[in-house]
């Protein structure tokens, strides 16, 4: 090896040697980002918060419609049967949303005292007689058989309306409150005059129609209502309520029909319902 190549060789590792440390110092070091600690206070989002469902039964305490029955005799002397088939109760659901502390408001369907009233007599159906001779038959065509004529009326309503309630605070788990309504109602009413119940036997055909539904006539449809009412709820657990209250509904413009034991129909118009009334609220949590 000549005196060059052996100068040459020490500087070449000389160089290495101080460009490897160099080289080492202008090296970055990686970056490390951190991830975010996790929220220990996330709250959730309750959904439904504020809706309750509900629901209750009644008792009209004014008796717009009466529960009686009577007997009496015609005429012509036939005994005869008054009823007055009244039902007062009621009843109602829906759902509500309690917008803060002290208010709310509701939708409501309910099903409004009905009743059916009747008044019967024993009289006669016009017919034939049939009597078997023989392998014959032979007719009578004067022949009557008794039957019951009756005179009927029937009511029935519903309604659906949407309150407001104003709670005036909680004292000891009860809660009073005062609330007021408008809706609609729905009412038919039915009048029935002169049925008949001729029935075929083997020894009488009925000349008269048989079953005769006797001559009807109807009214019905919607009206606006108006409601008013107070009560105290009373907190059962955390979700429920009980809920009693008092209730005043009317009906101005409302049509029904009435038959009384003198066998006289009439008709009014405007219809009041004074309710006792008691519940549950189910808070949707």
């Amino acid at each position: 090896m000549n005196l060059i190549a052996r100068m040459a060789i020490p500087c070449l590792l000389a160089s290495v040697a101080w460009v490897g440390p160099a080289a080492a110092a202008d090296y970055d070091p990686p970056l490390v980002i951190d991830a975010p600690e996790a929220v220990d206070d996330f709250v959730p989002v309750e959904v439904g918060t504020g809706w309750y469902l509900r629901g209750d039964v009644g008792y009209a305490v004014n008796k717009p419609f009466e529960h009686r029955y009577s007997s009496f005799t015609t005429p012509g002397g036939f005994p005869g049967e008054y009823r007055d088939n009244a039902s007062l109760l009621t009843g109602s659901i829906g759902m509500g949303y309690q917008f803060n502390s002290f208010l709310r408001g509701e939708m409501n369907l309910a099903l409004l005292p009905t009743n059916q009233t009747s008044a019967s007599v024993v009289d006669v159906c016009q017919g034939t007689g049939l009597t078997t001779v023989g392998n014959g038959v032979i007719e009578d065509p004067t022949a009557t058989s008794p039957c019951d004529v009756s005179n009927s009326a029937r009511n029935k309503a519903y309604a659906l309306s949407a309150a407001g309630f104003v709670d005036l605070g909680t004292f000891a788990g009860f809660t009073p409150y005062v609330g007021a309504g408008v809706g609609l109602t729905y009412t038919k009413s039915q009048r029935t005059r002169g049925e008949k119940d001729c029935i075929d036997t083997p020894t009488f055909r009925c000349d008269d129609v048989i079953d005769y539904r006797g001559v009807r006539d109807s009214v019905g449809g919607y009206n606006f209502n108006y409601s008013l009412a107070a009560g105290v709820a009373y907190q059962l657990s955390q979700n429920v309520k009980l809920d009693v209250g008092y209730e005043f509904m009317s009906t101005p413009s409302a049509e029904w029909v009435s038959f009384d034991p003198d066998q006289t129909f009439r008709w009014h118009k405007g219809i009041d319902y004074h309710q006792i009334k008691v519940g549950l609220r189910y808070a949707l949590w």
